[in-house]
């Protein structure tokens, strides 16, 4: 197993970067998503914060660095003035948190850069209790931007996080579409006393000597945020689109096969480059890059063919971890070893 080249992070400057994809677009309007009494409703979205991750640590028993590192709170919070409108097409696929959607692009696309410009986007909604889950999927996101080679590169380009309150609406399709229950009752398989929160995130299972907090995180209006039946909020990643799930099976040793699964472990040894443990490694949350996708890594010298998705369970960690516990070097990939990559399910 090849150990990861870790590199320092750098400092996320939006303002130096005006064709950013996570800083093109401020508001979201998507077509004709609910229906009401008087017909089709369209549902505009503004941006939104996403959720700080705490600093996981792992009981280093030297005790943490308390400043965290640089770009560790970046959040671009000044995008253009941009609106997009899509419209909903083909559902794509479920999960534990979200629905996702293919959405054409009716306006706005311009804003995009690359030849030949994208006609589609990738929107995933938020089941309505887990918006917080989102909030924190978007800030990794965030943590892996693109002039770091990351976006475009091991994972989707991020376009922004928003939301909106239901308005006139009664739900919207997606949510009618995976029969969510509007009531936000907690799920049959939700453990009151297991999970210290409905919208749990890996930090509310852990001691507190495992991970640093910071004002970020607990003055977040994520930090306690809980449903609310009688004011549902629509939250939204949009996403560049992807191709179809990594298709392997775990039998095929074929040549092509391994190369696959060698370009995968590539991926992940990117994705701890970050200081980023995705901790939910299985081969549903591998896809397949754009076919017109010829992005090349720098650190691997070559465009890889798929992308990692879905961090809404991931952690990020430091550099002082790293060095302290070799673990962190090889989890991502080591991971990929495990029954469960081949399995469906989603803890």
């Amino acid at each position: 197993m090849t150990m990861p080249h870790i590199v320092s992070g750098v400092p996320f400057n939006p303002s130096s970067q005006s064709q950013i994809s996570s800083c093109l677009f401020s508001s979201l309007l998507i077509k004709n998503i609910a229906s009401s009494t008087l017909g089709p409703l369209s549902l505009s979205l503004q941006r939104n914060e996403t959720f700080p991750a705490p600093r996981f640590i792992a009981d280093n028993p030297d005790g943490p660095n308390t400043t965290d590192p640089p770009g560790w709170l970046i959040d671009p919070s000044k995008p253009h003035s941009n609106t997009l409108v899509v419209e909903l097409e083909e559902k794509l696929g479920s999960g534990r948190t979200g629905i996702a959607y293919s959405a054409r692009i009716l306006d706005g696309g311009s804003s995009i850069p690359g030849s030949p410009r994208p006609t589609h986007v990738c929107i995933k909604f938020a089941m309505p209790y887990h918006c917080r889950s989102l909030a924190r999927e978007a800030w990794f996101y965030d943590q892996l931007p693109e002039e770091q080679n990351f976006q475009g590169i091991i994972t989707p380009r991020y376009y922004g996080f928003f939301t909106s309150s239901l308005g006139d609406a009664s739900t919207i399709v997606p949510w009618e579409e995976g029969k969510v229950d509007m009531s936000l009752i907690a799920p049959e398989d939700y453990d009151e006393e297991g999970d210290l929160h409905l919208d749990f995130l890996p930090e509310d299972r852990m001691k507190s000597t495992a991970v640093v907090v910071n004002d970020a995180y607990t003055s977040s209006s994520w930090y306690d945020w809980q449903a609310d039946p009688k004011n549902p909020l629509v939250s939204v990643l949009v996403l560049e689109k992807l191709g179809d799930v990594f298709d392997r099976e775990e039998r095929d040793k074929s040549q092509a096969a391994m190369k696959d699964m060698s370009d995968l472990e590539e991926i992940m040894t990117d994705l701890t480059a970050a200081y980023v443990v995705h901790a939910d490694v299985r081969r549903f949350n591998f896809l397949k890059a754009p076919e017109d996708s010829s992005s090349i890594c720098p650190r691997h010298g070559h465009a890889h063919r798929h992308r990692v998705i879905d961090f809404d369970q991931s952690l990020k960690t430091d550099e002082n971890a790293v060095e302290w516990n070799p673990w962190f070097r090889i989890t991502n990939v080591a991971t990929m070893e495990y029954p469960q990559f081949w399995c469906e399910f989603s803890w």
